[in-house]
């Protein structure tokens, strides 16, 4: 079965994971969700708070599983796509305390934990940005030489992305990056954006706590510059998939973490 790392953490060419890559299944997520870690302070949550911090309200999944292609000869095995809120506190918490567990923090010698807390000093400073993470993941490689029906292996393409905000104003992200967060295996295959957008529009925060949902729409697919690797910017064109948090599921400590 396929695991995914919302948190994982990229440091160079490594890949470290979260608590056994704090992962849980595109395949489906669990029917409870265990908040026991929201009591504790962050520098003592376990591997498992760690997994249940990933299965909270900052992330959405979808999957599909078992479509045949139109000649009946050929299926998909899995493909989907997930979207984290990634500059949400707890979510930076939780990949600070992933490093923390994996560099076995809470056993160090006083001087490399000196260096460590030196190292991510400014890891949970407040942040100006909203950071939406999309995924889009197939376990079957993009087809080559197949004509466009024909085309179910491989990951959807990646999109434009925006904010709507409860007046129905779209905000557009000032950077798109491509990156790599996914914990993946040999016959998975994805393609990984984050989309930065300003946490403040006209002197107004883009979101409070009493707005109702914080909605992320995509768009047509990405037509990326060659030399810049950056979008091109075109008029958002609406895609009809949109992903949808509630305002409700995104408080923590009493303040709105997005």
């Amino acid at each position: 079965m396929r695991k995914h790392s919302w948190l994982g953490y990229r440091r160079g060419a490594i890949l470290i994971p979260l608590a056994l890559v704090a992962c849980f299944s595109l395949f489906g997520a669990q029917n409870t969700v265990d908040t026991s870690w929201e009591a504790k302070d962050w520098t003592q949550w376990t591997p498992k708070d760690l997994d249940a911090v990933a299965l909270a309200g900052w992330g959405q999944t979808t999957r599909s599983v078992g479509n045949p292609s139109p000649n009946r000869q050929t299926e998909t095995t899995g493909f989907g796509n997930g979207v984290q809120l990634r500059s949400a506190l707890p979510i930076r918490q939780a990949i600070l305390r992933n490093l923390q567990l994996t560099n076995h923090y809470d056993t160090m010698k006083p001087d490399k934990k000196q260096a460590f807390d030196q190292a991510h000093a400014h890891d949970l400073d407040p942040i100006d940005q909203v950071k939406v993470y999309i995924v889009n993941y197939s376990m079957e490689p993009p087809p080559l030489n197949t004509v466009a029906i024909d085309r179910i292996y491989g990951p959807q393409p990646a999109r434009y992305a925006a904010l709507r905000l409860s007046n129905g104003a779209l905000v557009l992200p000032v950077q798109t990056n491509a990156v790599k967060y996914t914990y993946t295996y040999m016959n998975e295959f994805t393609n990984e954006y984050e989309y930065v957008f300003p946490r403040v529009v006209d002197g107004k925060p883009v979101y409070s706590a009493n707005d109702s949902s914080l909605i992320v729409e995509l768009g047509a697919p990405l037509v990326m510059d060659k030399k810049t690797h950056q979008p091109v910017q075109q008029d958002f064109q609406y895609s009809g998939k949109r992903f949808i948090f509630k305002i409700s599921d995104l408080m923590y400590k009493g303040n709105l973490e997005h």
